[in-house]
């Protein structure tokens, strides 16, 4: 009991000091960023990163540690037990074209939630991650005849971040076991043994069926600044435009799963038994361990979000380094009520798991940038495919004897790849990495609390045709804490 009110203080801390930082965190450097929203941020948290970012299929095994993942809302109804996450992350950015490089790195804290059980078939979730971010600073020179040499400069930085809360349930979950206690599954009738093993296996897959739903709060300030400088002319009408868009708007998403196992396999001998239930038909050998396999779906909706913004634009003297002294005025448009749409995004995904050792995960999404409206900006952003695989494996997650502890680590890798939603100069700016991680068990009870590690190596654009190159590597640490809240205990 005293160990409860440790995590759940502990759990209340962390979550308010997250929010309160939440506002002054800087997620990018980018200068990709300055399209769209920004930056997307990964949905996912610390595990599924390391497993190539798929999350569609993912979710919690019958057996402990227990995580979350609010990226498909359907795996909620598999939570047995509260479970709290946070996490934080730390990038490492190098950005180069043809004739410069140059260093950056941001660390922030990322996400933290909370997930509980509710009832046997339903779950719930809540809790806060940014959705974009912004950061950038941009130079452009270039010269013009009889005008001499023209300056550049845009910079953004803020984001949009998001409260969800989701839910699921499982509406089938009693179909497999009144099936079982029912008189045809315990018939020994040896003509209907294929028709039973049917229905057994559509009743196990109705009684897994999850369907979810999150809601999401969206909230934060976009700012922009564009200057054009003439450094070669005195007394110029230098101009620089400032835009700050506010959004505080409601969307939600969907999600499902389904999971049916394999527990034998079928021989190529035929059962010549006479009294045997399966007698003229091919024999079976049960798997040691059994595969559970898991279909995902995801749909996040193109809602249009409420949000205003502010012009201001204005002339400016130019003393250089930056130095620059207030001119006029040139226009002034104040809190200007405006829509963003949402992108319209569907992601399937399917999940192998053997016993509990091997799990095999893999995505494709298709994200529709092309429906994306900015306020009244022309969108020039296209479609974007995503890809990505995974697999987790973990030795021996019950081994306690002596020297066993890397048995009960869990091992993880992957890859991913999109085509970006960006079209420049013909060239479409994609993104791929390669992901590695670990899952450490901590803490008194080493199944229920998981330190978990995730990096990722990748790259974002090409130097072709005067692009920068964005080049990362990104570390994930997640915290994961297991434990029974919310129950009434007979004995203190």
């Amino acid at each position: 009991m005293r160990r409860n009110k440790i995590y759940s203080s502990l759990s209340i801390l962390i979550f308010v000091f997250f929010v309160n930082s939440l506002f002054a965190q800087k997620y990018t450097s980018s200068p990709y960023s300055r399209f769209g929203l920004g930056q997307i941020t990964n949905r996912t948290f610390a595990q599924s990163n390391a497993m190539g970012g798929s999350f569609v299929a993912l979710k919690n095994d019958t057996l402990l540690p227990v995580f979350l993942n609010p990226a498909n809302p359907a795996s909620y109804s598999s939570l047995g037990i509260t479970t709290f996450e946070a996490g934080v992350n730390s990038t490492f950015n190098q950005f180069s074209n043809t004739s410069f490089k140059t260093n950056s790195n941001n660390t922030a804290l990322n996400y933290v939630s909370l997930g509980f059980p509710m009832g046997k078939s339903m779950g719930g979730c809540f809790g806060v991650m940014p959705l974009s971010s912004v950061g950038y600073n941009i130079y452009h020179t270039s010269k013009i005849e009889n005008i001499g040499e023209v300056k550049e400069n845009y910079e953004g930085d803020g984001g949009v971040n998001q409260i969800f809360f989701g839910t699921a349930w499982k509406p089938f979950s009693k179909s497999f076991v009144k099936y079982r206690n029912s008189k045809k599954y315990k018939s020994d009738d040896s003509a209907s043994v294929t028709a039973a093993r049917n229905k057994i296996f559509i009743k196990r897959w109705l009684s897994s069926l999850s369907v979810g739903a999150n809601g999401y709060y969206y909230f934060g300030t976009i700012n922009t600044i564009s200057r054009v400088i003439f450094p070669d002319v005195n007394n110029t009408f230098n101009t620089r435009v400032n835009r700050q868009a506010n959004i505080n708007s409601f969307s939600g998403s969907l999600g499902m799963q389904s999971t049916f196992n394999i527990d034998s396999k079928r021989l190529s001998e035929i059962d010549t038994v006479t009294n045997s239930r399966n007698y003229g038909k091919h024999k079976r050998r049960n798997l040691k361990e059994d595969i559970y396999i898991t279909l995902g779906y995801t749909y996040s909706m193109n809602n249009k979000l409420n949000a205003t913004y502010s012009n201001f634009a204005n002339t400016f003297l130019y003393f250089g380094a930056g130095n620059e002294s207030f001119r006029d005025t040139i226009f002034y448009n104040a809190d200007i009520k405006g829509k963003i749409t949402l992108p319209t995004m569907h992601g399937i995904g399917v999940s192998i798991r053997k016993g509990s050792k091997w799990n095999i995960v893999a995505d494709y999404e298709m994200q529709l940038w092309s429906g994306f409206k900015y306020f009244d900006d022309v969108n020039y952003l296209q479609d974007m495919k995503r890809v990505s695989i995974g697999a987790e494996f973990v030795p021996n997650k019950f081994a306690h004897g002596k020297g066993d502890y890397l048995k009960r680590v869990h091992y993880r890798l992957g890859a991913r790849y999109n085509d970006g939603f960006l079209l420049i100069n013909n060239n479409r700016v994609n993104d791929y990495a390669l992901t590695a991680g670990f899952g450490f068990p901590v803490g008194a009870n080493k199944l229920l609390n998981t330190f978990n590690v995730s990096v990722e190596a990748g790259q974002t654009g090409t130097t072709q045709n005067n692009l920068i190159k964005y080049q990362y590597i990104k570390a994930t640490l997640g915290f994961t804490f297991n434990d029974r809240w919310f129950l009434k205990y007979k004995y203190d």
